[in-house]
């Protein structure tokens, strides 16, 4: 077993972890089943459930154009430009438009989804410890 560090510069906004997830209802489609059955006649499986869906995009941790950058555990997410450092002392550099257009063109991705906060704007180092 090994233990594997990241640290990663966001210049970005910190968000709520718990905003970063929906709850929506799924309906069971395998079977036919009747108006007001609470569970599946042939599986027993539950008719509606609540399940908790992400907002951002799950294969590649982005909202938008923007990186969704986790700490360890997923305690804290922050949303912006990520540099990272994946301890072989490589860096993937990060081209910064001016902070103020960065801001705004932010502020018009996180808006509609709840998640701007400018006095949260800023620049984080995010350290992410898996073991």
């Amino acid at each position: 077993m090994s233990v594997d560090y990241y640290s990663n510069a966001v210049i970005g906004c910190e968000v709520p972890v718990e905003k970063l997830y929906r709850k929506v209802i799924v309906k069971h489609t395998e079977h036919n089943w009747t108006q007001g059955d609470r569970y599946c006649p042939v599986c027993g499986e539950e008719i509606e459930t609540t399940v908790e869906k992400p907002i951002f995009n799950d294969t590649n941790n982005t909202i938008g154009k923007f990186e969704l950058v986790w700490s360890t555990d997923n305690v804290r997410a922050f949303v912006g430009l990520a540099s990272e450092d994946d301890g072989d002392s490589t860096h993937k550099p990060v081209k910064l438009p001016s902070i103020e257009a960065l801001e705004s063109e932010l502020a018009s991705v996180l808006n509609p989804l709840g998640l701007w906060d400018a006095d949260k704007f800023g620049l984080y180092s995010v350290l992410y410890c898996s073991y």
